[in-house]
This record gives structure tokens, C-alpha cells and sequence, in this order.
């Protein structure tokens, strides 16, 4: 029962101690007694491929060098590093890639291409960590001796979170790049060695750059409240300001060149139970929102005094809709709030259908015109595919960051 080369650890929330032993996992119960996870020390197992998609049985399993371990907060299971991989150890004893793909692996085969963006190849990792949130957080380097840190979401998304990418090239052994003029985002920071990390309950990430001589601590940006108990939130690619009062209610738009405001919101009670009742813009134009007794909208009524009456569901999803005209449409929900029907009162209906993770798959049309939408999530970004069969033509619309692609071309 005795180590043999023991490297990282993790404890559970039931104080089961985990660590990695040469190519094994091993863990130590509540007695003191060693047992073997994953692997084993007679070394006649023969290697036996982590698989490019699916799960492993851990009887099958053989590690190549598990180094750093850690325990998911939220479900209490034990995840570890080998061979530039995430791995995860499943209730059912099985293990299974979250993180990275087998060198081996085309990408169109891993089965974390759709579920990751950012790119799915990892470097040499260094460490990992978990917030109380069950995000994750991985350090690595590059062959060019880039260090970053990269946040693994619990939906499944690669993000780049710190550590200045580009710009420096060293690919050369003991070459360091320059740290001056630092921005104050992480994503802006150069990171020189990175040697571990970890998260605080706060939700902090610190950072151990031991090539600067430094700790670094990622604290999320909240503005501070001024004068009027007001707090501005600024969004520099439309050049706006959002004003929120002490309730949390947005209460004005303004444009950050001009300081003119754009847009006032009004609620109809000054606590934080206020409900929107009209928003007016820079000329003064106003649009109304009427409620009951119970606040509940009943009408809205817009700058030129046309109102449209509606009728909310009980979750807060809209059930009628009826315009100046007189012209009413009706809409369908399931028991997850999806909408799947909408009809007016000219007899013309739309269906809605959608895949288990609520994403809308197909679109038929009055004329019973069917258009079929796929959506995949890659290094390239998000993207839909709505296929119309019948006119045998098909449109992709790509968004990656602030960048919106839209294709159109025949089947």
C-alpha cells in the first residue's frame, strides 16, 4: 500500500484523499487504507488509448504521468491531468476527456469540437483549479513559451481568460518577453511563468507568475455606486452608458461621446418591486406600458397614442398579441417555455421544434414549407444552418466574438 511516487492531491468533501502515483490514481478512505482507482503496479497492463469520443471503463484505463488533481464543487467528482488532457472520473467508474483531445485524434473526430471554442488543443499543462461555481480554470505554456490561463465553463466552453497571446515569440530554452506597459485586463497581461493557481470563495482567481515575482489576483470589474446611489455601466463598441439605480433597474442610455442621454426608463413605483411603465428618448417620444391592478401589462401604447393589448402567461411569456388593427396573434408554449406555435387571426400558423438542449431545429411554414436549422460551436465560432429543401438553398450565419458572417448559397 505504500506510494511510490506520489504527485498531486485533492480532497473530497468527505475527506477521501486523492493523488496521482506514477501512472496511477490512487485514493485514502476514512481509515488510512491505500487503494488504486485508476491503474496498477504490476505495469503489465498494455497502454490502452484514451478513446476520441465516448467514455473508457476505468478497468481499461492506463495512464501515461497524472500530475495535477482537483475536485468539481458542485457534483464532487475527481478530475485530473495526463497527457495534455483534462480527464473526469464518472459516478459509474468510467473515465472521459473534458478538456483537450489524444494527440492522435483528428479534431473533426473529438467529440469536444462542437462543445468548445477557443480551440481545443492544450499545451503542456501546468495546473488546474475549480471555482465554487464548478468553473474551470487551466494554466498552461506553448512551444513558444507562452503561459495562459483558460477557463473551461460548465457548459462546456474553452475560453481564453488570462495572459496575453501573440506578440511574443520565444522558442528557445530560458527566453523571457517583456512585461512592461501591462494592461489591467487579464486577458492584457503578460505572463512569464505561470507555476500554479487557485480560486477563493469569493470567486477570485490568483495566479503564481514566479517569472515576474509576483501574485496576481483576477478580480471581476464592479463598478462602485456615485453620489445618487446610481452605478454606469459602459459599453465601448456602441459607444453607450447604461445607468442603474440602487434597485438594480436600468434607468438611462446615454452616449458616451456626447454625454446626451438616448434613452429614460420609468417604473411605476420607486422600490425594487417597479415595474417598467414607459421608456422616452432624446426627442421626447414616449412609449407606454400599461398595467392592472395586479402589474400585470395589459396594454402598451406607443409615441404616436396606437396601443396593442396583450395577455401574459402566468411564467411571463407573451399569449396574445393584438395590434392597432385589430389583428390578433396567438402564441403556444411547452412546459420549458419554448415557444411552438404562432397564429393569427388570418389562419396562418408557424410550428417550432426543437433538439433536447432547446435549441430550434425546424420551421414549418403556413404553406407547410419546412426549413430545418443545425447549429455546431467550434474554433471558427457559433454556427446556424437553415436549410429550405423545397427552393434547395441554405444560409450559415457565423458569430465569433463582435463578428457576424452571414453565407447564402444553393444545396
Amino acid at each position: 500500500n505504500a506510494a511510490s511516487l506520489p504527485t498531486g492531491m485533492a480532497v473530497a468533501v468527505d475527506n477521501t484523499l486523492f493523488f496521482a502515483d506514477g501512472s496511477n490514481i490512487r485514493m485514502v478512505d476514512s481509515r488510512g487504507i491505500i487503494h488504486t482507482l485508476i491503474g496498477d503496479h504490476h505495469h503489465k497492463r498494455q497502454w490502452r488509448p484514451i478513446p476520441c469520443s465516448g467514455t473508457l471503463k476505468v478497468e481499461e484505463a492506463k495512464l501515461r504521468w497524472p500530475t495535477d488533481l482537483a475536485i468539481n464543487p458542485l457534483d464532487n467528482s475527481l478530475y485530473f491531468i495526463d497527457d495534455h488532457m483534462v480527464l473526469k472520473l464518472t459516478q459509474d467508474h468510467r473515465v472521459m476527456v473534458i478538456a483537450g483531445h489524444p494527440v492522435y485524434c483528428r479534431p473533426q473526430q473529438s467529440h469536444l469540437r462542437t462543445r468548445i471554442t477557443g480551440g481545443n488543443l492544450l499545451w503542456s499543462l501546468i495546473g488546474f483549479t475549480f471555482s465554487p461555481t464548478g468553473t474551470m480554470y487551466l494554466a498552461e505554456v506553448d512551444a513558444k513559451n507562452v503561459h495562459r490561463v483558460r477557463m473551461l465553463t460548465s457548459d462546456g466552453e474553452l475560453l481564453h481568460f488570462a495572459g496575453r497571446e501573440g506578440l511574443c515569440d520565444c522558442e528557445w530554452q530560458n527566453c523571457t518577453c517583456s512585461s512592461k506597459d501591462e494592461g489591467q485586463l487579464a486577458v492584457d497581461t503578460r505572463l512569464l511563468s505561470v507555476t500554479s493557481l487557485t480560486v477563493t470563495g469569493d470567486g477570485v482567481v490568483h495566479i503564481a507568475d514566479q517569472g515576474n515575482l509576483k501574485i496576481l489576483s483576477a478580480v471581476p470589474y464592479i463598478p462602485a455606486a456615485d453620489t445618487n446611489q446610481e452605478y454606469q455601466i459602459s459599453f465601448p463598441e456602441h459607444h453607450e452608458i447604461y445607468v442603474f439605480n440602487k434597485y438594480g433597474q436600468h434607468t438611462t442610455t446615454r452616449n458616451v461621446l456626447t454625454g446626451m442621454t438616448m434613452y429614460n426608463f420609468h417604473y411605476n413605483v420607486n422600490t425594487s418591486f417597479g415595474k417598467l411603465s414607459a421608456v422616452t428618448d432624446a426627442s421626447g417620444n414616449k412609449m407606454a406600458f400599461l398595467r392592472d391592478q395586479g402589474n400585470s401589462l395589459h396594454t402598451i401604447e406607443t409615441a404616436r397614442g396606437q396601443k396593442c393589448r396583450v395577455q401574459m402567461g402566468k411564467q411571463g411569456t407573451l399569449e396574445v398579441f393584438v395590434d392597432p388593427d385589430n389583428m390578433e396573434t396567438v402564441f403556444d408554449y411547452d412546459s420549458n417555455g419554448l415557444l411552438v406555435s404562432r397564429s393569427d387571426a388570418a389562419g396562418r400558423s408557424f410550428f417550432y421544434l426543437y433538439d433536447e438542449n432547446g435549441r430550434l431545429t425546424q420551421v414549418i411554414k403556413p404553406s407547410g414549407q419546412e426549413i430545418f436549422l443545425t447549429f455546431d460551436l467550434g474554433p471558427d465560432g457559433a454556427s446556424v444552418v437553415s436549410t429550405d429543401q423545397n427552393k434547395g438553398e441554405h444560409s450559415v450565419v457565423t458569430v465569433k466574438g463582435n463578428s457576424v458572417v452571414s453565407q447564402q448559397g444553393k444545396l
